[in-house]
Order: structure tokens, then C-alpha cells, then sequence
């Protein structure tokens, strides 16, 4: 394969790949990875992910978790295009109505012609009345025979990432195969905050180092100016001793204070323009 970013189509497989990498995806059915290719191996090793998930979309309503993966959506187009540095496969979805929502997911992979890893993004949309909060989102969720992978740091001698991107993850191996994702993971990129200037997070751990964090640290990389960020965690300090709503009500994170606060921030904002 000459060193430039290639889409190909044989028999229903999709291919984005260069000289260093290749992914195959089918749309039959359901929208998946087939295979993953070492291309700088003398026999340009493959490795076919034994079942798993394109991606998983976890999101809660006010009473109930919901949970989309890539096999519960049906393909609406998969367009391939070449550009100067590299390759684009773009798959887009039909809409999915969940709890009165219509969600719409695209997912794009780009490779450049030089690169050794893959680009991968998911793009997300609520067109409905945006009463369901995202809760997590797993980029890959391949599955793995239990003896044919291990997780793998690069060796190096000094790393220098924020705590945003060290919790990303690191470069995965099947034996000793590099998988070809990127690391670290792309930044995510929440549209929405531009436009209302104000962010809510909510989370299951301390204040340091966590969601927000990570949200915060979005608003600095996106140079957004004047967002209001709520953070709702449990403070860096001793915890005491008692059930999960005791301790959620102690330190004002039981829905009613959460929703009486939210109302009256919404309430204030609404006054103001």
C-alpha cells in the first residue's frame, strides 16, 4: 500500500487505511468494525474483534438509565471522501426516539496519510425537549478473546499530560499488537456550552480531579469566556460515616436540593435577559 490514506470498498467491507494501519468496517445489519490491520508486519497481521459494540451511549432520564449502543441504530448512509492529508469514513444514523427524545449520532474516523493510529469521533445531537443527561460515553467497545489483549503504557521517561488527559486511557495492545487508536483520545466538545453559558455537573466522587474538572478544563481549551459551571460532588475532604441519602442530603446532593437550585439558577437567568 503506497504511503497515502486509501477508502476501499471489495464485497461489502468498507477499508480506510494506509501504509501503516487499516480498519474494516461492514454495514450489514448493523454498522461494525470487521477487522484491524498491522500493515507494517511482513504479513500485515489482522485482528477480527470477537463481537462487542461500535460505541455505547449511556444517558439517564429523571427515573431511569438508558443505555444505546451502535447495533440498536439503524444506518442511515456511510460516506467515504479523500482529502489532501488523509481519508474520512463518515457513518451517519437514523434519529432514535428514547423517553420522548429523538437522538441523532454520527461518527466520523479520519486517517492522515502518515499516521500510525486512527481518528475516531462521535457526533451527538438531541433534537427533542433535551431532558436526558449524558452520562458516559464508550468511544470503543470491541470485544476481546480473555487471552488476546493486555493494556500497555509507551516507554518513555517523562509524561506530561493534565488530569483531564491522563484519565483517558492508554495505547491498547492485542499481544503485541498495537490497535492503532489514538492516544490520548480526542478532546470532546460540548457545543451546547457556547451557546447557554452555563454548566451543570453532577457526579459520584470528589470535587478534585473529576467531572468538572474536566468540563472546566474544556471551557479554558475552547477559549469560552463567561460560563458559569455548578459543580455537584462530594468535597475533598473526610467523608462521614451513613447511608447513600443521608450522605447525598448532608452534603447537598439529593435531587430536591439539586432541583430547587437548578429552578431558581434558570429562574435568575431568565429575569436577566
Amino acid at each position: 500500500m503506497e504511503n497515502k490514506a486509501l477508502i476501499k470498498n471489495e464485497n461489502g467491507v468498507l477499508e480506510i487505511g494506509n501504509a501503516y494501519i487499516a480498519r474494516r468496517f461492514t454495514a450489514d445489519g448493523a454498522f461494525k468494525t470487521v477487522g484491524v490491520v498491522n500493515c507494517c508486519l511482513p504479513d500485515s497481521y489482522e485482528y477480527r474483534p470477537d463481537g462487542g459494540e461500535e460505541f455505547v451511549i449511556s444517558l439517564s432520564g429523571r427515573f431511569k438509565k438508558y443505555r444505546i449502543t451502535a447495533s440498536m441504530l439503524s444506518v442511515k448512509s456511510v460516506k467515504a471522501r479523500s482529502t489532501e492529508s488523509g481519508a474520512e469514513l463518515i457513518a451517519e444514523f437514523e434519529p432514535y426516539r428514547i423517553a420522548s427524545e429523538e437522538l441523532s449520532v454520527t461518527v466520523l474516523y479520519s486517517l492522515g496519510n502518515s499516521d500510525f493510529f486512527l481518528r475516531k469521533q462521535l457526533f451527538i445531537n438531541n433534537n427533542g425537549r433535551g431532558k436526558l443527561r449524558l452520562d458516559s460515553i464508550d468511544c470503543e467497545s470491541l470485544a476481546l478473546k480473555p487471552d488476546s489483549f493486555k493494556w500497555s503504557c509507551p516507554e518513555c521517561s517523562k509524561v506530561f499530560l493534565s488530569p483531564y488527559h491522563s484519565r483517558l486511557g492508554q495505547p491498547v495492545y492485542f499481544d503485541s499488537f498495537f490497535a492503532g487508536y489514538e492516544f490520548p483520545l480526542c478532546n470532546n466538545d460540548i457545543k451546547s456550552i457556547e451557546k447557554t453559558k452555563n454548566v451543570i455537573t453532577i457526579e459520584d466522587g470528589t470535587i478534585i480531579n473529576g467531572l468538572g474538572t474536566a468540563i472546566k478544563e474544556l471551557i479554558i481549551d475552547s477559549n469560552l469566556k463567561d460560563v458559569n459551571v455548578k459543580t455537584y460532588a462530594y468535597p475533598d475532604k473526610f467523608i462521614e460515616h451513613g447511608s447513600v441519602d443521608q450522605l447525598e442530603e448532608i452534603y447537598g446532593l439529593d435531587e430536591n436540593t439539586i432541583f430547587n437550585e437548578t429552578k431558581l439558577n434558570i429562574d435568575n437567568i431568565i429575569k436577566q435577559k
